[in-house]
């Protein structure tokens, strides 16, 4: 179970505050942190979002604990989460709307949930009670569907396209804009790479050589039968 986590806002104290109001709890301030403050869901499991000023960044202090360092303000980044609530979906989108704050109610599949993007740059995944049961009703499924072939196809679709892995060049395998198929019920008719010049066989610094042959399916994926 996560008990609490951290986010960073250009507005700690509001966006604390508003965090709480959506969890039906409270926002106090958070010492360790100066310009911090903790939304707590004042549940039994003290459930809370820490929420640092923009840039703070978390570093090891060795026995002493974790030192906070601020840095540099960045806008979108990788971290998400799901937060379960007992305000109900109205509330949810209306207190959104009120804070000019982009939120919408998304079909993950197993679920539902309401993104809230707190300051138009994080996205928390709001569960009102009629979401929560849903998610729950469907017990550790939701994690084997995600985990599945399938679901990890789904997931690729709700959460946009592809992108290209680093340090691309001939040679490497799996090193280019390919989205992988993993559902073994699809059939495969064509298998489209980009590539940033077509024409380009041979990079100029390498001596001339024979075109490499590189599987890009696996064989054995491929259900000759059904082509």
């Amino acid at each position: 179970m996560i008990h609490h986590l951290s986010i960073a806002a250009r507005d700690p104290k509001h966006v604390a505050g508003v965090l709480a109001e959506i969890m039906g709890g409270t926002a106090v301030t958070f010492p360790p942190n100066p310009g911090s403050f903790f939304a707590l869901q004042l549940d039994e499991h003290g459930s809370g979002v820490e929420v640092y000023p923009a840039g703070t960044e978390l570093e090891p202090g060795g026995t002493n604990g974790a030192s906070f360092v601020r840095k540099e303000a960045r806008g979108h980044g990788p971290t998400h989460f799901a937060l379960s609530v007992a305000t109900d979906a109205d509330k949810v989108e209306a207190i959104a709307a009120r804070e000019g704050w982009q939120c919408f109610s998304c079909n993950r599949g197993p679920f539902h949930v309401i993104e809230v993007w707190v300051e138009n740059e994080s996205m928390v995944e709001i569960l009102p009670p009629e979401f929560a049961r849903g998610r729950n009703s469907n017990g550790g499924g939701v994690a084997r569907d995600i985990a599945s072939p399938r679901g990890v196809i789904s997931s690729r679709r709700r959460f946009g396209p592809a992108t290209r892995s680093a340090g691309q060049c001939l040679g490497e395998k799996r090193q280019a804009f390919v989205h992988a198929v993993i559902d073994i019920g699809m059939v495969v008719g064509e298998l489209l790479v980009a590539m940033r010049d077509a024409e380009l066989f041979e990079p100029p610094h390498e001596p001339a050589s024979a075109v490499e042959q590189v599987e890009l399916v696996v064989g054995a994926a491929i259900d000759v039968e059904r082509l």
